[in-house]
């Protein structure tokens, strides 16, 4: 260790260190780490792996729903008016979503809403 990291009480990262539990999940959280662990976003009590993948397939299709739907919506409404729209209806469907989540169908629902959120991209 060099004279400055000594004096500054800074030691290097431990290298490639897993912190993972049996189950592969991570039991710390180092966001500025570039080596794993990562930490699993998909619940391992809640969701199958079948679920995990309903959802994204509902955030992708809902994500082309929106999208199809707010071009003509551009048009009509104007960008500015179509994009709050749809800011507060995506706000409102996903506060709604995220209480009534308990359950793997919610989740999909969830993700549904939020795929829908990116329609305001069109807008931009």
């Amino acid at each position: 260790m060099s004279s400055a990291a000594a004096a500054t009480g800074w030691s290097p990262p431990p290298a490639a260190v897993d912190c993972v539990d049996a189950e592969g999940r991570a039991t710390e959280l180092r966001p500025l780490a570039l080596s794993r662990p990562h930490p699993r976003l998909r619940l391992g009590a809640l969701l199958a792996p079948s679920d995990a993948s309903a959802a994204a397939v509902a955030s992708l299709a809902a994500a082309l729903v929106g999208r199809l739907a707010m071009g003509p919506a551009c048009d009509l409404l104007g960008p500015r008016r179509a994009s709050g729209v749809a800011s507060l209806v995506c706000a409102l469907a996903l506060a709604l979503a995220a209480v009534y989540a308990s359950s793997p169908a919610g989740f999909v629902a969830l993700r549904f809403c939020a795929g829908l959120s990116l329609s305001n991209f069109v807008a931009n």
